[in-house]
């Protein structure tokens, strides 16, 4: 079967163009030859997404948490990830840095959920 990315839930395209962001404005700094490479799958249990820039990133150490300052422009994407994907790999290699992150679905809810939300109006 064949998954759309209009299909694909919200919060994890979000948080897929978040890590895409990231790998290029972190990942390639200083090298505006470098790649980024996104790569997903979707089966009927669970969608994967692995991203590969050039970058040398080192996840945190110990459990991801949030700034003391609640406007802070950055430090929220490992705390985000952790609690949106099932699971999360890091993996280097002369490529760079790659990570990969899992999150268990099921396609009827899924669908059922895209259906009720393609149905919705705006009634503002």
């Amino acid at each position: 079967m064949v998954h759309t990315l209009r299909a694909f839930p919200a919060p994890i395209f979000d948080l897929s163009l978040a890590r895409l962001n990231n790998a290029i404005e972190h990942g390639c700094a200083g090298h505006p030859e470098a790649e980024v490479v996104c790569r997903r799958r979707w089966t009927d249990e669970t969608i994967r997404i692995e991203i590969t820039d050039a970058g040398n990133y080192q996840p945190p150490r110990a459990d991801a948490s949030l700034s003391d300052d609640p406007l802070a422009e950055e430090g929220r994407g490992a705390f985000l990830i952790a609690r949106l994907v099932d699971t999360v790999e890091h993996a280097f290699s002369v490529e760079g840095h790659s990570i990969q992150l899992t999150k268990r679905v099921a396609l009827a809810e899924m669908m059922a959920v895209r259906s009720n939300g393609s149905t919705t109006q705006n009634k503002g």
